[in-house]
């Protein structure tokens, strides 16, 4: 793979600026939300994607998923920068770095709407609820499931390695303090990401 290549896809923040990502991040994660209330789909955590179970949430529920979901996880960034970085940090970079690191789960949402397999996961929530299943999927959906699963497994680990990436260039701190520190981050906005989201997604049930 050409090593320029490389380097745009995983240190995209050489090239750009800090505001640049920022706009790339946040129009990425308008983009993003908009297809998912399409498919039904939910960025349901940090590094959390679902698809459709058959919910119908406003199109506000699935805009917001995505800006809770990098607002927390940055703002636990930039403390753990503040904490953990022997250097000056700015509020703005951290935010601009991370909501950027986001893009690639634009194409999740793309892919989720060109490989519809919704059906799937209906089947599959009935089986582990031990329901009566009268759903029969087609064998094309369940090629299209596995493809999906591939392709977003792919772009998760992209995502995380760009977010670490984000964090130990805007907040200068790298090796094990950067890797624990960004764990642990991660685990507690997961935590608190999932608890906004089931209360927010109550409220705009009804928006």
């Amino acid at each position: 793979m050409n090593a320029n290549l490389i380097k745009w896809l995983f240190r995209p923040f050489e090239f750009i600026s800090e505001q640049k990502a920022l706009w790339i991040g946040i129009v990425s994660i308008l983009l993003a939300g908009s297809l998912n209330s399409i498919t039904h789909s939910h960025f349901d955590g940090v590094v959390d994607f679902h698809g459709s179970r058959g919910e119908n949430y406003s199109l506000v529920a699935y805009l917001s998923e995505g800006f809770i979901n990098w607002i927390i996880f940055g703002g636990l960034l930039y403390i753990a920068g503040l904490i953990f970085s022997s250097s000056s940090i700015r509020f703005i970079d951290v935010m601009g770095m991370q909501a950027f690191a986001r893009w690639p789960f634009l194409l999740m949402s793309i892919f989720t709407l060109i490989l519809p397999h919704a059906e799937v996961y209906k089947y599959l929530d009935k089986l582990i609820l031990k329901e009566s299943n009268e759903i029969i999927v087609p064998f094309y959906q369940w090629i299209l499931f596995i493809l999906h699963g591939l392709i977003a497994i792919t772009i998760l680990v992209w995502t995380i390695i760009l977010m670490y990436r984000a964090y130990s260039l805007s907040c200068n701190i790298k090796a094990v303090k950067g890797i624990i520190s960004f764990i642990v981050a991660l685990i507690i906005a997961e935590i608190i990401v999932k608890s906004l989201l089931f209360i927010s997604k109550s409220l705009f049930a009804i928006l």
